[in-house]
């Protein structure tokens, strides 16, 4: 049944609201369904480190592994041109939505301070170069600046008041914790206790046992930190896909742990006769964040917190014991050292260098101009060039596919230099396929939690009100943990365009969906009080579906929330496709309550 809800957003209501079509009569002719794949790429041009503009669609030839292509759009971005969005209308009282409100130019820049791979000093080096940046910001940049710890938080959202992005940096709550790196004084430890436990004559399966225990260790730290810089990508991505245009992702960080050509040595085990081995390949986890990043045109800016890197294999708190001797060996040597970590520097810097030619960035490092980091951003995505066409291959098998644009002979004086993403994966869906609990289901569970930036991939709308009249009493589920009363029923109602579902059309005009929608409330400090998720597998018609271009696809919940304050997160999940739509308001610290009862 269709609900008497609020209309979707004016954006929403525009995409979703043309193009639908009558169920076939049977004196009509059939319809003919044509189905395009534009692949979309932005392109910087620069000569002498200065944008060059004025150039038009025959300036640029396009290759898709090799072979030409036609560009079927193009357009021109400058620093002048003024792009905004209108404000969509005031929703109703109660209601709310996740479609971005927010003024954009052509391009916007999201700064990310990455806490949990940097070490303090780097830290606190990069937001004073932030600050010092921001002090001179060009007019009209619209800046949003992030962090991220062991979650990713959002301190300010997008806006050209630089007064409000440098509170945003000086507010306390803004210092992240401490790295989850591994100290190098740590390691410097662990290797001189090793050397002690061989000098003092320990059995050689102790220190197999300890050299095992070590590794091991380390190697977990580093899984961790891979999984939560892979889970902040992704969340950036969701939060950014319902922005139209260019984003600008700037990345401050004082290590790369996702590394497409790793190499690391044991520094404790001489086995493999000291050489480099493979660490855990990361291209199959990183190639859904990049899918999500380009299709949401994130170009990645990777800046190395650390600067200008310098020779620091005598320092106090990275060297070995260089001077002891177990059984007529050096136990370290200053070669070795300085061999492995330039091992690990080149795996690093080669993984920047990815990440920036996959989504169309440049990546920075051995440079201490992090301000200079931050203005080429933000002037890349001022001065752009965007290209679509429609592959002529038309095997959309999810293989890799190399792009290749080039300038035509007489488009400039000089020999510029052009940035933009240098391939794509084929696939025939937008984003991964549900993998199950072990999956997108993870992804979406992560989506779900307290301060988590919204994700824009599925926009829908919301009306949250106290249910009137309340219940005499709530029983309490005995799989839950006791809450404390008194519980006040929150009626949730959501409205969802049709046309941000992948809704499967049958013979008879029927169209076939499943979403998964849950609710969860949680205090200020991040604490799960109590949730509910629901799947619905829903078929429209042919009327319904035309009616729910302006009202929405309806579907209803309710919720038991304690009092407040309480923060209350909405999120809408589709397993066919892996988007995910959510959205956190604040509840009243008061509402109408009613009387708890044990079920």
């Amino acid at each position: 049944m269709l609900l008497a809800l609020a209309p979707i957003g004016a954006a929403q209501n525009a995409a979703a609201g043309s193009g639908a079509q009558p169920p076939l009569r049977a004196d009509q002719p059939p319809r003919i369904s044509v189905t395009t794949h534009l692949v979309s790429v932005d392109v910087v041009v620069r000569e002498h480190d200065r944008p060059v503009t004025g150039l038009i669609q025959d300036n640029f030839v396009v290759l898709e592994d090799g072979r030409p292509q036609t560009v079927n759009f193009f357009e021109a971005h400058t620093a002048g041109d003024a792009a905004a969005l209108p404000r969509p209308p005031a929703l109703p009282l109660d209601t709310y939505t996740n479609l971005p409100v927010t003024h954009v130019t052509d391009s916007v820049t999201v700064l990310l301070l990455d806490a949990l791979n940097t070490e303090a000093p780097d830290q606190l080096y990069v937001r004073r170069e932030m600050i010092r940046y921001l002090h001179k910001l060009p007019a009209g940049r619209r800046i949003a600046v992030f962090t991220l710890g062991t979650q990713l938080r959002m301190l300010q959202g997008f806006t050209d008041d630089v007064s409000l992005l440098l509170a945003a940096l000086d507010r306390k709550d803004a210092a992240a914790p401490a790295a989850m790196t591994i100290p190098k004084s740590q390691i410097a430890d662990e290797r001189n206790t090793l050397a002690w436990m061989a000098e003092a004559g320990a059995p050689p399966m102790l220190i197999d046992t300890y050299t095992n225990f070590v590794h091991g260790a380390d190697a977990d730290e580093t899984g961790q930190r891979i999984a939560l810089t892979i889970e902040a990508m992704e969340q950036l991505a969701r939060y950014l896909a319902g922005i139209p245009g260019r984003k600008n992702l700037v990345w401050f960080s004082g290590s790369f742990p996702l590394q497409f050509f790793a190499t690391e040595r044991n520094p404790f085990h001489s086995d493999n006769g000291g050489q480099a081995v493979p660490v855990r390949d990361s291209n199959d986890v990183l190639r859904s964040a990049i899918d999500l990043l380009t299709a949401a045109r994130v170009a990645v800016y990777p800046v190395d917190a650390r600067g200008v890197l310098l020779g620091t294999t005598f320092a106090a708190d990275e060297q070995g014991d260089y001077a002891r001797i177990v059984n007529g060996a050096a136990v370290t040597s200053p070669s070795q050292d300085t061999a492995m970590l330039a091992a690990q520097r080149v795996a690093e810097h080669g993984t920047m260098d990815v990440l920036a030619q996959q989504t169309g960035g440049r990546a920075v490092y051995d440079d201490n101009g992090l301000q200079e980091a931050m203005a080429d951003a933000v002037n890349d995505g001022s001065n752009f060039y965007t290209l679509a066409y429609d592959p002529t291959n038309r095997s959309f098998n999810g293989r890799l596919r190399r792009i290749e644009i080039r300038l035509a002979p007489g488009a400039t004086q000089w020999k510029a230099q052009l940035d933009y993403r240098r391939s794509y994966y084929a696939d025939d869906r937008p984003s991964a396929q549900d993998r199950g609990v072990s999956g997108q289901r993870l992804v979406f569970a992560a989506a779900m939690h307290r301060g988590v930036p919204a994700a824009t991939q599925i926009i829908f709308e919301a009306r949250v009100a106290a249910a009137d009249p309340q219940p005499a009493s709530i029983p309490i589920p005995p799989h839950k943990p006791p809450l404390q009363g008194p519980l006040t029923r929150y009626d949730i109602d959501y409205a969802v365009g049709p046309r941000a579902l992948d809704l499967s059309t049958q013979p008879d005009g029927e169209r076939r969906g499943q979403i998964v929608i849950e609710a969860a409330a949680w205090t200020a400090d991040g604490k799960l009080l109590t949730a509910d998720g629901t799947e619905h597998s829903f078929t429209v018609t042919p009327t319904q579906y035309r009616q729910s271009g302006q009202i929405g696809l309806q579907f209803h919940q309710s919720l038991d929330v304690p009092a407040g304050p309480v923060f209350l997160r909405l999120g809408i999940y589709e397993p066919a496709t892996g988007q995910i739509g959510s959205l956190e308001i604040p509840l009243p610290a008061k509402a109408a309550s009613t009387t708890v009862s044990s079920k």
